[in-house]
């Protein structure tokens, strides 16, 4: 009895680790969205979006690395081993998982402001307009309105994002150490190493991911596209139809005609970006770690080390 008790604890043993190594990763389960008609009809706009955004953190990363040489020589007389620490703290936090969610929150936020400021200006100004007239001020203050909140917009999100830097924090804990002319100068490199290997280590790799899965959607996009074309037109022919639905459902149809005939396009596009995009992300990679590490060494000397 006792051995058979010891045969199966080892069994039931065996068996949920084999189950556990063997077990398949639990990720999320995204489907392509290349049949739905919202998605094919902004597709190829989104596309060459992305296509554009490849090639955009590509040169700013360049760009970028290539001003590192000259941040020592900004500062005066700072204490460098804390400088290098600084140097060191941004180049990771710009990878860590803290400022890239902090830094993709932000990247939304802005993305949603710029496609909605109009309305949000008018809004604003409207409201601001309103009170001022309450208080028996004729003066246009939509203009000083719509500035106030874009600049206190631009300050949060700066203060949020250096919140989530592990550079920026040290900094503030080390000012007197640091000299006071030093801190904003400090500040603003941390923001552009960490910027920079943000975009050289996640972002470039994150479109080239998009583009190739976006590539690969392009042949079931351009058939979803003339599918949902012969639908709306379909939907048309049925009785009944009001003349305000006909009109709704022409103008749908008529997005997806100029979408279909430009999807091709933008897949070539891309595809030649795609092709050459393990290449051109290494290479963008190298550009920022070859900075970084010079930087470092740089530093390093100042600091004795």
């Amino acid at each position: 009895m006792k051995m058979r008790s010891l045969v199966w604890a080892a069994t039931a043993i065996f068996g949920l680790a084999i189950g556990a190594g063997c077990a398949p990763p639990i990720e999320p389960q995204i489907a392509s969205a290349a049949g739905e008609q919202g998605y094919a009809t902004s597709f190829p706009d989104e596309l060459t979006r992305i296509t554009e955004a490849f090639t955009d953190a590509e040169a700013k990363t360049k760009e970028a690395s290539a001003k590192f040489a000259g941040y020592p020589d900004a500062l005066k007389a700072p204490s460098w081993p804390k400088v290098l620490e600084i140097v060191n703290l941004a180049d990771a936090s710009g990878r860590g998982h803290a400022y890239v969610d902090a830094r993709r929150e932000n990247d939304g936020a802005r993305a949603f402001y710029d496609a909605e400021k109009d309305e949000i200006n008018k809004k604003v100004a409207g409201a601001a307009g309103y009170a001022a007239k309450q208080k028996g001020c004729d003066v246009d203050v939509s203009g000083a309105a719509s500035h106030a909140l874009k600049e206190t917009m631009e300050k949060r999100l700066e203060k949020r994002l250096r919140e989530a830097s592990a550079a920026n924090v040290y900094i503030d804990r080390n000012q007197t150490a640091l000299g006071k002319d030093n801190v904003e100068k400090l500040n603003e490199q941390a923001d552009e190493i960490a910027r920079t290997a943000y975009l050289a280590h996640v972002v470039i790799v994150e479109h080239k991911l998009r583009l190739r899965r976006m590539v690969e959607e392009g042949v079931a996009v351009k058939t979803s596209l003339d599918a949902s074309v012969r639908a709306e037109q379909a939907y048309q022919n049925e009785s009944g139809r009001t003349p305000a639905e006909k009109k709704a459902s022409e103008e749908r149809a008529e997005k997806m005609r100029r979408a279909s005939a430009v999807v091709d396009a933008a897949v070539a596009q891309a595809r030649s970006v795609a092709e050459k995009a393990d290449e051109r992300t290494a290479r963008t990679a190298k550009t920022y770690d070859d900075a970084i590490a010079a930087l470092r060494a740089s530093v390093q000397k100042r600091a004795g080390q």
